[in-house]
């Protein structure tokens, strides 16, 4: 049957190949909800990045589902806030111990939504599992002030006492370049504070998620504590922010979609952490081979291109050399193929808003030394775009002019 189907995944040049098992493909996944799945009419489907090929199937959530998980969390906060400190940690460690031990099914259902380099994915998966350790240690530590009162007069003698309360159903929206420790770094402390989640993961990127509820009910979480739904983003974003019963949100994702949601937030507590483009500054007297081996993740890293920001015009003449070794270093390739270290962007789309930009470096006065192609495997549609390097070109940034490099 397919979920045990061995394939081979190949590095463009075919020069090497490495077996694995997909332990996902073609599986379908239904909505968990009140530690229950949930079948849907319809249904999303999951590929990899580096081909196309679907990876697994996912429930296509509406708004009645977003109402149903909430009344599950509701449930499940409540559940969750009977709890006493120590035994909220305890779950956490037991999470943690069911995620160590789940490692090689986390990894693969990271490498098959993401398109990952397996070294990449084992890494996020054992970070996942600090996270969960953390978490345990912080939901021993919650603890309220006794405040004196004397500060005014007439309450000389009197203390204020504080304690901390969970806040009660918490919504969860996370991104694509890390869809299970992103996850955790929202259940976890939700989890060591008392409270339920309802979490939507990427549309492409659910299945780490979906695995992870199996996970939080093996560990003997209170049903409702995690509810996970999955669909059009946009929509199932709106009808959370509507649902007057979740107290919070927490989003991690663009600048753009960040700004929406706390306008449309009303009282809802919000919390956001927003992406950017950072560029990486290399002084003129810096190790070049140690600054292009620590840029190379930061560049290519969260399968996107991003910029390198050179202060230093003395290396303009190094330029050729210095693009040669970062050709060297990335080397494209599938995601599951243990030697690369780099990988597909997220999907053809973003190959497609990529393109234009190193069409624009290149008319700016730049020149690729590294032919930009987009490839795909034979037959299918992949979102791989071969390591392009520019070479130095003058731009105006509104404070100065600079150096940069294009990618």
């Amino acid at each position: 049957m397919a979920a045990e189907k061995s394939k081979r995944c190949h590095s463009k040049d075919m020069s090497s190949t490495a077996p694995v098992v997909d332990s996902v493909a073609a599986r379908t996944h239904g909505l968990y909800i009140g530690g229950e799945w949930v079948e849907t009419s319809r249904q999303d489907e999951v590929k990899l990045p580096y081909d196309g090929s679907v990876v697994g199937l996912v429930a296509h959530a509406e708004d009645r589902h977003v109402e149903m998980a909430v009344q599950a969390a509701e449930r499940g906060a409540s559940a969750m806030a009977s709890l006493a400190n120590h035994q909220r940690a305890e779950l956490l460690l037991r999470l943690a111990a069911e995620v160590k031990k789940d490692e090689p099914d986390l990894t693969e259902r990271i490498c098959a939504e993401t398109g990952k380099p397996v070294k990449e994915a084992r890494i996020e998966a054992s970070r996942s599992v600090d996270t969960l350790i953390a978490a345990a240690h912080e939901a021993r530590q919650l603890h309220g002030e006794v405040v004196p009162m004397d500060f005014a007069a007439g309450a000389e003698g009197r203390l204020a006492m504080t304690l901390r309360e969970p806040l009660g159903v918490i919504g969860a929206i996370t991104p694509f370049n890390f869809p299970l420790n992103l996850t955790l770094h929202k259940l976890a402390p939700a989890l060591a504070g008392g409270n339920a989640v309802v979490h939507k993961p990427a549309e492409r990127t659910p299945l780490s998620a979906l695995r992870l509820a199996e996970l939080v009910s093996r560990a003997g979480a209170p049903k409702g504590a995690y509810n996970v739904i999955t669909g059009d983003g946009p929509a199932l974003a709106q009808a959370m922010l509507r649902n007057p019963v979740i107290a919070m949100m927490t989003f991690t994702g663009s600048v753009q979609v960040g700004t929406e949601l706390r306008a449309r937030a009303g009282l809802k507590r919000m919390t956001l952490e927003l992406g950017n483009n950072s560029a990486a500054i290399i002084e003129p007297d810096a190790d070049l081979d140690t600054a292009i081996k620590r840029s190379v993740q930061g560049a290519f890293g969260q399968r996107r291109p991003r910029g390198l920001l050179r202060g230093a015009l003395a290396y303009e003449r190094e330029a050729a050399v210095e693009a040669e070794a970062l050709v060297r270093l990335v080397r494209r390739g599938a995601r599951r193929t243990h030697e690369r270290v780099a990988q597909s962007v997220t999907s053809s789309s973003t190959c497609s808003t990529v393109r234009p930009t190193i069409d624009h470096s290149r008319r700016s006065g730049s020149s690729s030394l590294v032919p930009t192609i987009r490839y795909s495997v034979p037959g299918q549609a992949g979102s791989s775009l071969s390591p392009n390097r520019a070479r130095l070109m003058s731009v105006s940034d509104g404070i100065g002019s600079e150096r940069v490099c294009e990618w």
